[in-house]
């Protein structure tokens, strides 16, 4: 039987377009896929006429993140809503487990961002914020990164330290048009105590604003994510925009070539795929 799930079917129920698509299958398209995603549960993903669609086999609705991402639809119209998905969505709330909280921290990120994106408020369990001391920095600093970044983010902030109690600071002073406040946020490792940054972090974020990035695809092939986290700081949009040519290159070389970025002749077939396919 074959569904589609999570935020798809979340924003389709919310009358809103979908980013993209999650499907849930037995059996994969007849063409290859523009990457494979995962380790322990594969994702297939596949981009249909400018539409993103991840194809994967294990339904799972009870390890999700949300019960409103925990709802399923089939292809004749079957709804599967273990966790109450729907009347979430109906009351404008997402509801929080301690145990999906604790599988991954970041989810109060994400938590906090859909709240703001959707106008809902959180409710039920929360977890210790110290837990977040478990997260790698670079997925952390990233996660800052996407929520300061999002048009909503004030309200995302206000998620974070209301509702999670972590020590995060709004800005005191009067506040400018949206797209200025986006692009000070993107400078907020300058002040440190603004969002309870560790201190760690402020450090990756001061190299990541100082990263050359004048020849975007050296950098790419050099930094790898670093630099698509170096073009938000700096919010230069061309390397943003290669990264998506460069991430599907990446995945089709070998692991050796993978795993030595400064190999020449990786660096050489990198920087010829990314010049030939700019936008």
């Amino acid at each position: 039987m074959d569904y589609i799930v999570g935020g798809s079917l979340r924003d389709i129920c919310l009358a809103k377009l979908p980013k993209d698509y999650d499907i849930i299958t037995s059996e994969l398209p007849p063409f290859p896929p523009k990457a494979v995603l995962g380790k322990d549960i594969k994702t297939y993903r596949y981009i249909i006429r400018g539409v993103t669609l991840d194809v994967s086999f294990e339904l799972n609705l009870d390890k999700r993140d949300f019960p409103i991402n925990a709802i399923a639809l089939d292809f004749n119209g079957n709804v599967k809503d273990p966790r109450m998905g729907m009347e979430d969505l109906f009351m404008k709330r997402i509801t929080l487990t301690k145990e999906r909280l604790q599988e991954d921290p970041v989810r109060i990120f994400r938590c906090a961002k859909l709240c703001a994106e959707l106008n809902f408020a959180p409710e039920g369990e929360k977890i210790d914020p110290s837990l977040l001391a478990t997260v790698s920095e670079g997925r952390l600093f990233q996660e800052y990164l996407k929520l300061i970044l999002s048009p909503n983010w004030i309200k995302a902030v206000e998620v974070l330290t209301e509702f999670f109690a972590l020590p995060l600071k709004l800005p005191q002073r009067h506040l400018p048009p949206i797209v200025e406040v986006r692009t000070a946020a993107c400078q907020s490792y300058l002040n440190p105590r603004l969002f309870g940054l560790p201190s760690s972090l402020v450090k990756t974020a001061e190299e990541l604003s100082n990263m050359e990035l004048s020849n975007p695809a050296l950098a790419l092939c050099s930094h790898g994510k670093k630099a698509v986290r170096a073009a938000l700081v700096q919010n230069d949009d061309e390397v943003i925009s290669l990264y998506k040519q460069w991430a599907l290159f990446r995945h089709r070389q070998t692991k050796v070539l993978q795993n030595n970025r400064k190999h020449e002749d990786y660096i050489t077939q990198c920087i010829s795929f990314i010049n030939e396919h700019k936008s």
